[in-house]
């Protein structure tokens, strides 16, 4: 059987579940797995649900944890990011050598490849002869090139030049994405290496159940229409103009808006205790679900809603929350930024706004409430680019190339 190495630092965000769902399909395809962790990630649920899997499962050899050295503070931009990649390259090697103490590995699973892509590029693989491959979920060098809008980066093409050379790498054998503009510029740029990178749809799909029976267990009527803003909670989710500008909506009928996920920092609290807020609560069209969501609780917001907010602030990548939606057929409003925005306005998978003003992004969702039409009209749409992304199968390539490179060992 093979044995697989899954280096994963730090479990915060959707980082954790994809670790636990990519323990279980490795272990379902009969593989021999070791995970390895930061000293400081110990006491997370996640590392707490790895034991009990490893409890009931002969397949997990080793979960194992290695102090992971903080980065420099000195420079900046491109300096504090290599010293950064330093630090996790380093991280690495060590997760890989302790591994080594249980017996050979065939394959280095690497969920977090952002935190040290240049390292890699430029020191080479740490794993010496043996095959790896890993999640890439921040590239934005490509944006430009693929004409989608967010903060101008320096250094860009020294980062571009850095993730081809990465990809060449003979010991690399597969490169994951969540972005699919990245496979397209890929493709495009340097169709040789088109075969190592892949399409990586969140986990976390959302299956099928009542929704008249979800709505009464959160206490909503049949005939509300529900906006679900879903997550870690902090203030890149926008929930000061979401909250401002759902209460400006002008509907005909009631409007629900749930916000449901753990609470990260102050910004939260201040837009929940804001005059809109207030408001919203006092005409019972607030719901607000403050922890972390299991796996029936998600699937419950989610059969209960109508459209899905991802109007997020200062964030220009993917979104696993979109993923989420689109499995559960439902379309999304967010604004014209970065990626989600890119797939939104090429696929039609919702409103989007063109500015971060209450009164503009009120007046998308108000159209979207009043028109039963504009809501089935996205909501076909989300449904044609689920069927031609083709998850929740897409995700299972990951697992064949993990296979696949074992056997090749």
């Amino acid at each position: 059987m093979a044995r697989i190495l899954v280096i994963e630092p730090h479990f915060s965000g959707h980082r954790g579940a994809y670790l636990i769902w990519s323990v279980n399909k490795l272990i379902a395809r009969g593989a021999l797995v070791c995970v390895a962790t930061s000293s400081g990630s110990c006491g997370h649920r996640v590392w707490t649900e790895l034991h009990g899997i490893r409890d009931e499962n002969s397949n997990v050899l080793t979960l194992l944890s290695e102090d992971l050295e903080a980065p420099s503070k000195g420079g900046g931009g491109l300096v504090r990011l290599i010293a950064r990649d330093l630090v996790f390259w380093r991280f690495f090697r060590r997760c890989y050598r302790r591994s080594l103490q249980e017996g050979p590995i065939d394959v280095v699973f690497v969920l977090c490849g952002d935190r040290a892509a240049y390292s890699l590029a430029v020191l080479g693989s740490p794993f010496g002869p043996v095959p790896w491959g890993c999640i890439m979920m921040q590239s934005s060098f490509h944006f430009s090139d693929m004409h989608i809008s967010g903060p101008v980066i320096r250094g860009n093409k020294l980062r571009r030049s850095l993730f081809e050379r990465m990809l060449h790498d003979a010991t690399m054998r597969f490169c994951f994405s969540d972005d699919p503009s990245l496979l397209e510029y890929v493709a495009d740029a340097w169709p040789g290496s088109k075969a190592k990178v892949h399409l990586l749809i969140h986990p976390q799909v959302i299956s099928g159940g009542d929704r008249e029976k979800s709505r009464r267990a959160l206490d909503i009527s049949a005939e509300s229409f529900v906006v679900l803003c879903y997550g870690s909670m902090g203030k890149r989710k926008g929930l000061d103009l979401l909250i401002e500008a759902f209460a400006r909506v002008d509907v005909s009928q009631p409007t629900i808006l749930m916000i449901a996920g753990t609470h990260k920092d102050s910004s939260v609290e201040r837009a929940l205790s804001s005059p809109a807020a207030k408001c919203l609560l006092d005409s019972n069209q607030l719901r607000v679900i403050p922890y972390f969501l299991d796996g029936e609780e998600e699937n419950r917001v989610f059969r209960a809603a109508d459209l899905i907010w991802l109007g997020y602030r200062e964030h220009s990548h993917m979104s696993g929350v979109l993923t989420q939606a689109a499995s559960a057929g439902l379309p999304v409003i967010s604004s014209r930024e970065g990626v989600i925005g890119w797939l939104s306005l090429r696929h039609e998978l919702g409103p989007v706004f063109d500015f971060r003003d209450p009164e503009h992004v009120a007046i998308k969702l108000s159209k979207i409430i009043n028109d039963p039409d504009c809501a089935a009209h996205y909501r076909s749409r989300i449904a044609a680019w689920r069927s031609s992304v083709g998850f929740p199968d897409a995700s299972d390539r990951l697992f064949e190339e993990i296979t696949e490179a074992a056997k090749q060992r």
